[in-house]
């Protein structure tokens, strides 16, 4: 679960009736064994596939909810429909609350990257020379000096 070995061991094995630095000893000896380094590699594996796994379904799902408030339109929308966040009951009728088409267009923006900020490089004529006088020990000197 990401804890140091000593800790899971203490915990799984030790419980409270081993000290810690005899449980740290126990816990190196473990994880020298061969069998035990894979069966953890293999766990951490599976963990990552169930985590990447969980996120690309959300993301999924997001997404589809995004795109559905983009392009439903806002005549559609009804107290039960799955768009609806807040319906109120007031004098003239209901009024359904929804997410707004922009934001929504702003979200799927961002989920594929538009909004990622270019990289850009500037190149400054004698910046390095003048970095490298100002690492120097002693004062920094004019240029040819």
């Amino acid at each position: 679960d990401g804890r140091p070995a000593v800790w899971a061991y203490k915990d799984c094995v030790a419980k409270d009736k081993t000290t810690y630095g005899a449980c740290n000893v126990n816990a190196i000896g473990l994880m020298k064994n061969e069998t035990i380094r894979l069966r953890i590699k293999e766990l951490r594996r599976s963990f990552q596939e169930i985590l990447e796994n969980t996120l690309g379904v959300r993301a999924e799902n997001i997404a589809s909810v995004l795109w559905e408030a983009v392009t439903t339109p806002v005549g559609e929308l009804d107290a039960n429909h799955p768009l609806a966040s807040e319906v109120r009951d007031t004098k003239e009728g209901q009024t359904i609350r929804s997410i707004a088409k922009i934001d929504a267009i702003r979200e799927l923006n961002k989920m594929a990257g538009f909004y990622q900020a270019e990289k850009t490089s500037v190149e400054v004529p004698g910046l390095a020379e003048l970095l490298d006088r100002l690492r120097r020990p002693g004062i920094p000197r004019e240029p040819g000096t």
